[in-house]
């Protein structure tokens, strides 16, 4: 059976909560941050549902701190909170988190959105390394690679750029709009804005030096991955 960690203070919300997953999914609850750290460096979880006004502190201290942790840092995050603000539900979404629920939630949705994101976890997890020659994608270590004459160098992207950059290779030379990317990366968070998108394609060729002209952009529809430029610019 497939272990959640519910860090929740408030009683109500536990109950939803336990009511929706509890006969599928074994379920350990904390209440505060502390508890949670702790709970995060002794036990393996599959997913992790978080509530962000905690007594000592918030749900965003707890997600940086389960990405630091190599059993951990690739595993589904999803935040449920009365915390409704669109900056809170953007500030979420780009840290990396997959989802960003608001209370209150029916126990239905909220079973399909967690039974959603384990299933894509799993599929994933079972998926190959995509090694594109200068470009390697290291899906089990959520790891991105340049390589060239000179050595392998590893790129520091973040949890939402990595995504990104893992759709457009999972699905070579397609394109894909703004909107589709969004849907397919953030999932239904339809707060999330076409122009952030770009900010990240942008960060994510940068980094990727001179092979981010793979990621190409196609006038008036969106966005793809080319490996066949990278025989051009590879050394």
């Amino acid at each position: 059976m497939k272990k959640v960690l519910v860090v929740e203070d408030e009683e109500t919300s536990f109950l939803t909560i336990d009511r929706a997953l509890s006969s599928d999914y074994e379920i350990l609850r904390v209440k505060t941050v502390e508890h949670s750290k702790a709970a995060m460096n002794n036990f393996q979880f599959d997913l992790f549902l978080l509530d962000i006004m905690l007594p000592d502190g918030d749900g965003f201290q707890i997600f940086h701190h389960l990405k630091t942790l190599p059993q951990h840092q690739d595993k589904p995050v999803l935040f449920l909170t009365a915390r409704s603000g669109v900056d809170d539900k953007v500030l979420g979404l780009n840290l990396g988190a997959d989802d960003y629920l608001t209370k209150p939630i029916d126990p239905k949705e909220l079973k399909a959105r967690v039974d959603n994101r384990i299933q894509k976890y799993s599929a994933n997890s079972h998926s190959k390394a995509l090694d594109f020659g200068p470009i390697l994608l290291d899906q089990d270590r959520q790891l991105v690679q340049l390589r060239d004459q000179n050595g392998q160098e590893d790129l520091s992207l973040t949890p939402i750029e990595f995504k990104i950059l893992s759709f457009l290779c999972k699905n070579v030379n397609q394109t894909f709009t703004r909107e589709q990317v969004i849907h397919n990366v953030w999932g239904n968070a339809i707060h999330i804005q076409p122009r952030n998108v770009d900010t990240h394609i942008t960060s994510i060729r940068k980094k990727l030096k001179q092979q981010g002209a793979s990621i190409e952009s196609v006038y008036g529809s969106g966005y793809r991955f080319n490996p066949n430029t990278l025989e051009k610019h590879s050394a």
